[in-house]
This record gives C-alpha cells, sequence and structure tokens, in this order.
C-alpha cells in the first residue's frame, strides 16, 4: 500500500530502525518516472528531563538537594541509565563543575548565580539539556528573641507565688520568619507555643525559664533566660455588711463589701448569688421580689491572683401589710369666742391607735382610738389658747419617745354681748384683733407625722 498519492506527507507511525523510502511521479500523460530511493533511519525517542530542587535560592552553607526525573513524550516517569549534572556561574559562563548520578547534594556553593544542566541518558538515547537557575543567597542568619513577663513585676524581678504568669516570645528573622518555639523550665521542654503560662507554688526561690526560635531556614537561636524571684503570698480577708436586718419583698437590699490584703491590694471582686455571678464589683444592691432564703459569697482577688471569699445568709419575708401609722389632727375654726366650740378632727389618722389624750385650758381628756375620732372642745377665757394631742399605738412602738403629740395654737375672743355696759360699741366684726392675727399661722393646720 502506498503511503500517500501526494506531492508531500506527514508521518509518525514508522517503528524504530532502517527503512527505504520509494518515489514514482507520474506526469498529466500517465508516464511513470524512474523510482526514486531514501534511506530513512528511526532512531529511538529522546527521553525528557526533569530538575527538582529543594530551593532555587538556597542560602550559602545549606545543603541543596537536586534529583533528576526521566519521562516520556506522554510525561510518564521512565527509567534512564545515566545522569549527567553540570554547574556553571551564570555572570561568566565558567564551569563550576560536572557532576554524575540520579541525586545530588550540594553544600559549597557561595552566593552567587548558577546554571544547572542535566542531561539523562535512556536505552541509549540522550535527552536534550534541562536547565534551571540557581541563586545563592548570603548564610542565614540566626532569628533574635527576647522575653516578656505578664502581669508587670512586685518590683525587679518579684512576683507572687500562686501567681499565673504569662512567658512571651518576642522573636523576628532579618532574612526569614521565625516558625517554631522551644521553652523550656529545669531542663525539660514544657511548650512550643510563642507563650507558656505557668505558677511557681514555692516561694523564697529563684526559677530560669528558657527558650530558643528556629527559623524558617531551619536555624534555631541560642538560649534566652528569663529568671524570677516568687515571694510568698496570702489571699485577701474579706467582710461583708448588710443594710437591712430583716428584708422583706420590695425592699432595696445593699451589701457593701470589704477586703484586706496583707501584701499588696484587691485587684477585683465577684459576688455570687445562691451560686450564680452577680456582679463584678465591690458592692451589690439587690431588688428584692420574692420571699426566701438566700446566701451571698464575695470573691475578693489580690494582685497575685490569690483569691480570699466571704459567705453571708439572709432570708427574704414578705412585704408588712400592717397600717402605716400616721397623726393626723385637724383643728377648726381658727378663732371662736369663749364657750364656743372647737373641733379635732382625728379622722385621718392611721395605724393602731390605743388611745388619744387631748389637753386644752389645762383640761386633760382621754379618747378612744377606735371610736372617738372628731372631738368638741371650749375655752371659758379669752386670750391664746393651746391644744396639744398625744397619740398612744397598740403595738407599743412608737415614732418619738413614748408617744406621737401635736400641738397647735388658738384664739379665744371675748363674746359680742360681754361687755361695761357704757353703750360705745364699736363695731370690728371685719377687723381681727392682734391674738387672732398671731394665731393664724398655726390655726387649721394637719399635722401628719409617719412612724419610721
Amino acid at each position: 500500500e502506498p503511503l500517500s498519492d501526494q506531492e508531500s506527507f506527514t508521518r509518525s507511525s514508522f517503528f524504530v530502525g532502517n527503512h527505504t523510502v520509494y518515489l514514482v511521479v507520474t506526469d498529466d500523460q500517465g508516464t511513470d518516472s524512474r523510482e526514486f530511493v531514501a534511506t530513512l533511519t528511526i532512531l529511538p525517542p529522546r527521553p525528557l528531563a526533569e530538575i527538582v530542587a529543594s530551593s532555587t535560592a538556597p542560602k550559602a552553607g545549606q545543603t541543596l538537594y537536586l534529583e533528576a526525573v526521566c519521562r516520556d513524550h506522554q510525561w510518564e516517569i521512565i527509567e534512564c541509565q545515566a545522569w549527567e549534572w553540570q554547574v556553571f556561574y551564570h555572570n561568566n559562563g565558567t564551569l563550576r563543575y560536572t557532576l554524575s548520578g540520579e541525586q545530588q547534594a550540594l553544600n559549597d556553593l557561595e552566593p552567587d548565580d548558577y546554571q544547572l544542566r542535566l542531561k539523562v541518558t535512556h536505552n541509549g538515547t540522550d535527552s536534550v539539556l534541562e536547565t534551571l537557575m540557581i541563586y545563592v543567597q548570603p548564610p542565614n542568619q540566626e532569628p533574635s528573641h527576647s522575653i516578656t513577663i505578664s502581669p508587670p513585676s512586685l518590683g525587679g524581678s518579684r512576683y507572687y507565688q500562686h501567681q499565673n504568669l504569662t512567658f512571651t516570645a518576642e522573636a523576628s528573622d532579618s532574612d526569614g520568619f521565625v516558625t517554631d518555639y522551644a521553652w523550656w523550665f529545669e531542663d525539660a521542654l514544657v511548650s512550643t507555643s510563642p507563650s507558656w503560662i505557668h505558677s511557681f507554688a514555692t516561694p523564697d526561690a529563684w526559677y530560669h525559664v528558657k527558650l530558643n526560635v528556629q527559623d524558617n531556614d531551619g536555624a534555631w537561636s541560642g538560649n534566652k533566660t528569663k529568671s524570677v524571684y516568687i515571694e510568698a503570698n496570702t489571699p485577701p480577708t474579706v467582710s461583708i455588711s448588710i443594710n437591712l436586718e430583716q428584708p422583706r419583698v420590695g425592699d432595696t437590699l445593699q451589701l457593701s463589701g470589704s477586703a484586706s490584703d496583707s501584701e499588696g491590694y484587691v485587684e477585683f471582686w465577684e459576688w455570687y448569688l445562691d451560686g450564680v455571678l452577680a456582679a463584678q464589683t465591690q458592692d451589690l444592691t439587690l431588688v428584692l421580689n420574692a420571699t426566701g432564703n438566700h446566701t451571698v459569697t464575695l470573691h475578693a482577688y489580690d494582685d497575685g491572683g490569690l483569691m480570699g471569699q466571704k459567705s453571708s445568709s439572709f432570708s427574704v419575708l414578705a412585704p408588712d401589710t400592717s397600717e402605716e401609722k400616721w397623726l393626723s389632727v385637724k383643728v377648726s375654726p381658727y378663732a371662736a369666742d369663749v364657750g364656743a366650740p372647737f373641733t379635732i378632727d382625728l379622722r385621718n389618722t392611721t395605724g393602731p391607735v390605743l388611745e388619744f389624750e387631748i389637753n386644752y385650758g389645762g383640761e386633760i381628756i382621754i379618747v378612744n382610738g377606735i371610736s372617738d375620732r372628731l372631738v368638741e372642745v371650749s375655752f371659758d377665757q379669752a386670750g391664746i389658747q393651746f391644744i396639744d394631742v398625744e397619740v398612744s399605738w397598740s403595738d407599743g412602738t412608737p415614732f418619738d419617745g413614748s408617744r406621737d403629740s401635736f400641738s397647735t395654737e388658738v384664739t379665744v375672743t371675748e363674746s359680742a354681748g360681754s361687755g361695761d355696759g357704757d353703750g360705745d360699741d364699736d363695731d370690728v366684726s371685719g377687723l381681727p384683733g392682734p391674738g387672732l392675727l398671731a394665731a393664724l399661722a398655726g390655726l387649721g393646720l394637719a399635722a401628719r407625722r409617719r412612724q419610721r
């Protein structure tokens, strides 16, 4: 079968080996030319070389790892029999050295730019050269680091026992970045995090914490040590005061906290009501809306982190529904004639009244506290007179002393029919006398005092 009937053709299915190709040309008259013969040699396919490098920008002194990979034209990995490496200075093309082997480890390259060349051989056929640029950097610099501690010290390197101290690494790398941390205490690795938290139980002693850091090139720093001196600490002494001895529903209960710390000071507070956090202040205010028994606990934390506590219990009773004690007295009129009545109105007085004692013009009367609340009295002499009222409560708990009291003045005038009979009577019905004017400020006022 002819390879083609065209003047030119493409074919890719030749086998490896020597082939003879024949060509006959036919003109437009159907006349064939003589036969032309050519020999075609098909070589095995060239392998493809690939360079795998651990870095294209290693630092001087670091090991550069190289690996040669052989592939066919379908990019499948194949087995090669030979590997030839060449390392050239890129700037002047000078050959640095030649190597052979599938894998290489270079650790003697100075800071410069290099060109790697790789040729691989598969079944006697060489690949084309594969190249890779390598830029060797100056030698790696160790990371720098320091240690900070929080909270602040008591001065110098002194800290409290049982206090949680946070050791924090402050690290940097001038030619890279920090990747790993190693904290050491008493020759043991205690943390690989950027910080380490620890408290020291035994006081009056020095403790030493060490830190190493590693950069992205694998270089570890030297030791950085921080020393702390631990001092003894005791928890605060706490007390609670409550403003009400017997609180009731509707009352506002004020709980005041206080504490003292022999080594330092109280830093913050926590109030717990029946085991639940209620406030984080020194004092606590509760509005009581239900009866029941309760326990409050105050936690006080000192500047060393130690906690002292105090608990107190109280019972909330139902509200006091008994009527409030109020003495209400209203006297009228403002002024009256001799013998005319003055009315003393006690009807607005509230609370458990036992009795009223009324003193007027030297006379004393006792009035029943339940039924007699409207009383009339009169005076048989003109002038400024006094009316005093005192109340006794049936529960025996007075407002002031042993009784509540009220006092006021009234004006008593001579009646219009009295006189010396001379017939020269002046009309004074619209002009009150000086005594009456003086009494106006104190008459007709209702006294209302509350039992506390």
